[in-house]
């Protein structure tokens, strides 16, 4: 039988194995649990067993964890497996330094703003917007690879078709009823008064365009639901919506300086379907934001109350359109 180090006995010696309650220090915080520790046969005391003290650092850090919704490393290896990208090009999307994630995964315990950025990436909407605002981080490949995968499992509401109305809650939809049709001509006239834009750009737009005619008329363009993600509102499954309109209403087109997907309108729009003041409002909020960044309207939406006083993934109420920040001149 193996025999352990006693610091006590001061040699190797016969030991057994006890279940017994345990403290250790987690980022300057007593952590209490039951562990299994290497007891010495002839004095009692503690052995040294490299194997029960790994797993007990383990059990410390997970406890702290739950404690505290820190995401744990199994989480992180389970993410990239399902967003095919590695380690070193997940820290690089993110913004960490490029060995972050093989620390974290390796039982490190992730700064705070890094645990947050982590959980939120758990939703693969928050990903694919991440994905489409840091194109550049990652080599194409690379990119490519991952965006397919999480394209894939943003399409979890089924897709409405071409002329398909859904009915939503008034408060969530803007006093009006989804209607697919408003949807996609809102987006090609929006793409044909900018020219070729970037998808975090043109939800930002949809957004201001739906919120300001919501306020103006007390009822929005296209009734979609809007909800918080990390850079600013957006239309619920607003992916799988976009790419049911690709080849016979827009064309997704690739900036190789950018290494970023861009939208372009594919068709003239049907602007019959709007009303005067409809048209007026989205062609002032198409006029304003022409030249605005992805960055910067993100930045511009995140000063909304639309926006700061709701969390993740939660829809949007259009009584924040009565509060909109943002002044245009209409």
């Amino acid at each position: 039988m193996k025999k352990f180090f006693c610091n006590t006995c001061d040699c190797r010696t016969d030991s057994h194995i006890e279940t017994r309650d345990c403290s250790l220090p987690v980022k300057g915080e007593q952590t209490l649990f039951s562990a299994d520790i290497r007891i010495c046969d002839n004095c009692g005391n503690e052995c040294y067993d490299p194997d029960l003290e790994a797993r007990m650092f383990e059990t410390a850090y997970d406890i702290f964890r739950e404690k505290h919704g820190i995401i744990y490393p199994s989480e992180i290896r389970e993410l990239r497996a399902k967003y095919k990208v590695s380690q070193k090009n997940l820290a690089l999307l993110l913004g960490f330094g490029e060995v972050t994630i093989t620390r974290y995964e390796t039982g490190n315990l992730p700064a705070e703003s890094h645990n947050t950025l982590l959980k939120l990436i758990r939703n693969p909407e928050n990903y694919l917007e991440i994905l489409d605002s840091r194109p550049d981080a990652i080599d194409r490949k690379a990119f490519t690879k991952t965006r397919n995968a999480v394209q894939s499992l943003v399409e979890i509401h089924p897709v409405c078709s071409r002329e398909e109305i859904v009915e939503h809650d008034p408060e969530y939809s803007g006093n009006r009823n989804f209607e697919m049709n408003r949807f996609r001509e809102m987006v090609v006239l929006i793409a044909l008064l900018c020219g070729e834009i970037y998808r975090t750009k043109l939800n930002k737009l949809l957004f201001y365009a739906d919120f300001l005619a919501y306020r103006l008329q007390n009822k929005s363009i296209s009734g979609s639901r809007y909800v918080h993600l990390q850079y600013g509102p957006v239309p619920d499954n607003y992916s799988a919506l976009l790419d049911q309109m690709q080849g016979s209403d827009i064309d997704f087109v690739f900036d190789e300086d950018y290494r970023q997907e861009k939208i372009k309108a594919a068709r003239e729009a049907d602007t019959g379907i709007f009303s005067d003041l409809e048209l007026t409002i989205l062609r002032v909020v198409a006029k304003e934001f022409r030249y605005t960044s992805g960055k910067e309207i993100s930045e511009i939406s995140h000063d909304e109350p639309a926006y700061n006083n709701t969390k993740d993934r939660q829809e949007i109420s259009y009584k924040y359109a009565l509060e909109l920040k943002y002044k245009f001149d209409i």
